[in-house]
């Protein structure tokens, strides 16, 4: 029996202010069988993180973005926040991307919020942007699993994507008996032709094998290889010189046969062997 796909999920989010929230996420996706990715795995610190960020983006088969009370650090080539950064190139990627907004802001407490006006404006830019599609609110860890565990149903079910899958399911059981079964056929069939070729050579050896020869469009007749052979030996002869044909024969007989001391008589008539 083949077993449902498991979906990757890039958890995107600030991570000092948001450890319990996200302890809830990563729960709630393994409730669903779901495996998440994020920043667990690597800090967002450097150009060599973000190109470890983005392949794990591209890994991944849904994105979904959490905002608390903290716009999160920013990249000094880009200027913008990585977790937006992470954000964006999701979006851009054609991921299917679900944020997840504080419903409250003002009541995070101060040391988890934006205390710059700078940071800030740039945090509400961001939540703008994320409002722009699929998104829902929590105010608490308990309500932001909540919130993730529904949302990603519904998402897996307008947005199907193929997930991941164990090597050893009935998918890929039946292909690999699929191609047991081919190279059978395959080895049966080498098998087959190695007969054929063995068999149609020991009747050509033998000579009785019969063909049909054409003299003229309107003369043909069936004749043996032996009563062919027969026929032509003496024009055949007639073209050879006779010692290079005797030659010829003994150096066949010594290579193939492993007769010795073979004798070219001066007498053309007759030719003599002898065996070790």
């Amino acid at each position: 029996m083949a077993s449902d796909p498991r979906h990757q999920v890039f958890v995107s989010s600030t991570f000092t202010d948001l450890v319990e929230e996200r302890r809830h996420v990563m729960q709630a996706l393994l409730e669903l069988d779901c495996i998440p990715a994020g920043m667990e795995l690597f800090p967002a610190s450097d150009d060599d993180s973000w190109t470890l960020i983005k392949q794990v983006i591209d890994e991944s088969d849904y994105y979904i973005v959490i905002v608390g009370g903290r716009y999160g650090s920013v990249h000094d080539t880009t200027g913008i926040s990585y977790t937006r950064m992470e954000y964006e190139y999701a979006r851009d990627s054609g991921k299917p991307i679900m944020g997840f907004l504080h419903g409250d802001p003002g009541s995070i407490p101060m040391e988890r919020s934006e205390v710059s006006e700078t940071g800030q404006k740039a945090l509400a830019s961001f939540r703008e942007l994320v409002g722009q599609k699929l998104c829902k609110f929590w105010k608490t860890p308990e309500d932001l699993g909540g919130a993730v565990s529904r949302g990603m149903v519904r998402l897996r079910r307008s947005h199907p994507m193929p997930g991941w899958v164990r090597a050893d399911t009935h998918g890929d059981v039946a292909l690999r008996e699929r191609i047991m079964e081919l190279e059978t056929e395959l080895t049966s069939l080498r098998s087959s032709i190695g007969r054929r070729s063995i068999s149609r050579n020991s009747i050509l050896e033998g000579g009785d094998e019969s063909i049909t020869v054409v003299f003229e469009p309107k003369y043909s007749a069936r004749m043996t290889w032996n009563e062919i052979f027969l026929a032509m030996t003496p024009i055949a002869l007639r073209l050879i010189d006779p010692q290079s044909l005797q030659y010829q024969i003994g150096q066949l007989l010594s290579a193939q046969w492993g007769f010795e001391n073979v004798i070219y008589p001066t007498d053309k008539s007759t030719t003599k062997f002898s065996s070790s």
